[in-house]
């Protein structure tokens, strides 16, 4: 016999051995709960429904439904599912930057500040390489002498940023830019980056992250954890800058 359980579903009542569900069983069930299908939709996609033949250029709005339903269904698990992968990748974002931002923060030389950030925050962050740039002349900057950063010319990072104040822009399809790449196979593996905008007292500067998968970085993703970054960076570098 159908058992009905409090929530709804149904289940065998066994004594002894399985009983097997009769197709009664199912039509009375079905009878006391003609809501079922609106409840479980997903149901529908694996049945056999019948088409009722109604005569030439009739159409069958119910099984019209039907498979409307059944394509709702599919949408919705799709979307679902890329709902959850999103998710999950939004976490180990998360996660890599916090490392990154741990990293920088126990930097004690402005030498090893400047390793963390072009060397070991592209590891963590799984793109190619990491450029910090400073707009002005390299020798009005002392204490970042024989260091692997980018001088230049006043106006550049302002054009590079296409002209706005924003802090980030993020480039999804691209050919790398001689003026932020030091070397040109480094160029030609450009066709992504991030570009992260640094205020300082007396200048600006720039730090990009750069990879060689068109798309990686687009327009539609968030910065909010890119700009904490860069605000991080922007306070422990501060003090190297006179």
């Amino acid at each position: 016999m159908v058992k009905v359980n409090e929530d709804g579903r149904t289940a065998l009542a066994v004594k002894g051995t399985q009983e097997k569900l009769a197709s009664s069983d199912v039509i009375r069930y079905l009878q006391q709960h003609p809501d079922f299908f609106s409840r479980h939709p997903e149901i529908l996609e694996s049945l056999n429904l019948p088409v009722r033949n109604q005569g030439d250029k009739v159409v069958d709005l119910q099984q019209f439904m039907v498979s409307r339903l059944r394509r709702d269904v599919t949408k919705l698990r799709a979307e679902k599912e890329e709902f959850i992968a999103n998710t999950r990748d939004n976490v180990q974002t998360q996660d890599r930057i916090q490392q990154a931002i741990l990293k920088i923060l126990q930097a004690d030389t402005v030498a090893a500040l400047i390793k963390i950030i072009i060397g070991e925050l592209p590891v963590l962050l799984d793109v190619d390489h990491a450029v910090l740039c400073l707009e002005g002349s390299a020798k009005n900057y002392h204490a970042l002498q024989g260091l692997p950063i980018r001088f230049l010319k006043n106006g550049s990072i302002e054009k590079l940023m296409n002209g706005t104040d924003q802090p980030v822009l993020l480039r999804d399809d691209i050919n790398g830019d001689t003026l932020l790449y030091p070397t040109t196979t480094a160029v030609a593996l450009v066709r992504s980056d991030a570009l992260l905008r640094l205020k300082f007292t007396k200048t600006i500067g720039l730090l990009v992250f750069a990879t060689r998968h068109p798309g990686y970085f687009d327009a539609e993703q968030g910065t909010d954890f890119l700009k904490f970054m860069g605000r991080v960076i922007e306070i422990t570098l501060q003090r190297y800058i006179n």
